[in-house]
């Protein structure tokens, strides 16, 4: 299970909260899923720190890529 809370303060940035918080989950899932797969040095798990900071990176750079994706349709 992942609660993704206090997302809300993304709204400030024009960046839909809900939208937020799913990337954040899909991305998250996406690392735990991956390390199973790949039987990372015999691992199966990962720590949820490196799971969590994993999947923020990829959010920010979703959301960086949107951004210029949004700025390029607007010129």
């Amino acid at each position: 299970m992942c609660v993704a809370d206090g997302v809300g303060g993304w709204r400030e940035y024009g960046i839909d909260p809900r939208l937020y918080a799913y990337t954040l989950v899909e991305h998250a899932k996406k690392s735990i899923l991956d390390v199973k797969q790949t039987g990372q040095a015999g691992h199966t798990v990962k720590h949820p720190d490196v799971i969590i900071a994993e999947a923020w990176e990829s959010t920010a750079q979703t959301c960086i890529e949107t951004e210029k994706i949004i700025e390029s349709g607007l010129s």
